[in-house]
């Protein structure tokens, strides 16, 4: 099981680093004007909240052979096919779901920062 969760952390983390690069890439873009800048970054990442809770909610219903999760788990990691389903969604929908709090946080600070700079500038 902890193989498991390790992996499907992993596949998730490597999705949001992808995402974040982008959204970091956008904010370097915009930093002549820091309010913007940190608008667009609060957009982007309510957008990613949005999405990650999208897939934990599909998830359940995704056939788990169709996962990165299952094509990286090793054969002698893989659980018998009568679970695979549910062990491997119910920890993928886990996983979503955590980074979508943390993400959902990162976003909530941005839209502060924001309203401030765009308050204050």
């Amino acid at each position: 099981m902890q193989e498991i969760e390790a992996r499907a952390e992993e596949t998730v983390r490597r999705a949001c680093g992808f995402a974040a690069f982008g959204i970091f890439s956008m904010m370097i873009g915009l930093s002549f004007d820091p309010a913007m800048a940190t608008q667009a970054g609060a957009i982007l990442s309510s957008l990613m909240v949005a999405v990650l809770f999208l897939k934990a909610w599909e998830a359940p219903h995704r056939p788990y052979r169709r996962t990165e999760l299952w094509t990286i788990l090793d054969e002698r990691h893989r659980p018998p096919p009568g679970l695979a389903q549910r062990i491997l969604m119910r920890t993928l929908q886990e996983t979503y779901l955590r980074y979508a709090r943390a993400v959902g946080v990162l976003a909530g600070g941005l839209w502060v920062l924001s309203l401030i700079l765009s308050l204050a500038l």
